[in-house]
């Protein structure tokens, strides 16, 4: 039998806590860490340049680049920020990409 105590006794707003179950780091993890930051980072500028070729933005030039360079920045930010609250980090998708025009 599954107990669901906790769940109906867990409240309905809570504070995330910073570094919950601490800060460990193995060392032996650094060339399989270093391998999916790469890949992660190719997928984000791959995303960032189809989202803006959809949009009918530039995808070539300083204009690009600055927007490539602010995106993989930010999404480095975002995953910072998702271990210091102890949660997955993030990562783009390409499946929010279509083939029609964006509207803003």
């Amino acid at each position: 039998m599954v107990d669901f105590a906790p769940i109906s006794e867990a409240g309905w707003v809570t504070v995330p806590v910073p570094f919950k179950y601490g800060l460990a780091f193995n060392w032996s993890l650094i060339i399989p860490w270093i391998l999916a930051y790469i890949i992660t980072t190719v997928e984000t500028v791959g995303d960032l340049t189809a989202i803006a070729e959809v949009s009918g933005e530039p995808v070539e030039g300083e204009i690009h680049d600055q927007r490539l360079k602010r995106g993989v920045l930010l999404d480095g930010v975002g995953s910072a920020l998702a271990a210091v609250f102890n949660t997955l980090p993030n990562t783009t998708f390409s499946q929010n990409i279509d083939d029609k025009k964006c509207l803003y």
